[in-house]
């Protein structure tokens, strides 16, 4: 869940091809923001409001309470699926695709060409 702090997703996916063995595969697992405003609503209020405040009740400790509001700020700001899906390919790999779950959690898969 870290495509959301790379700043040149070719770039990173080029790094990474050139890295794997030909034939090799890269798995990435990913969020991504909810695209119906109930969704976005409900998800901002659970992981903007909700869980700092109840990190800060359970812990006492401000630097937490920061740190999930960080989270979702950085959730906020995720990359969408069609941007990822074209970089992998922009990047020279094949059998690209994504499985997503709850329409939040997905899942990329691509292979460096043999």
């Amino acid at each position: 869940f870290a495509l959301r702090h790379v700043a040149d997703l070719r770039s990173t996916f080029g790094e990474f091809l050139r890295v794997l063995k030909p034939g090799g595969r890269l798995v990435i697992l990913e969020i991504n923001r909810p695209r119906s405003p109930a969704a976005y609503g409900l998800m901002k209020f659970y992981l903007k409001r909700l869980v700092p405040c109840l990190t800060r009740m359970t812990t006492s400790n401000r630097s937490a309470q920061s740190l999930m509001d960080y989270h979702w700020d950085t959730i906020d700001r995720c990359v969408a699926p069609e941007e990822i899906l074209s970089a992998l390919e922009a990047a020279g790999f094949v059998q690209v695709t994504r499985q997503a779950t709850l329409t939040l959690f997905n899942e990329y898969r691509a292979t460096k060409p043999a």
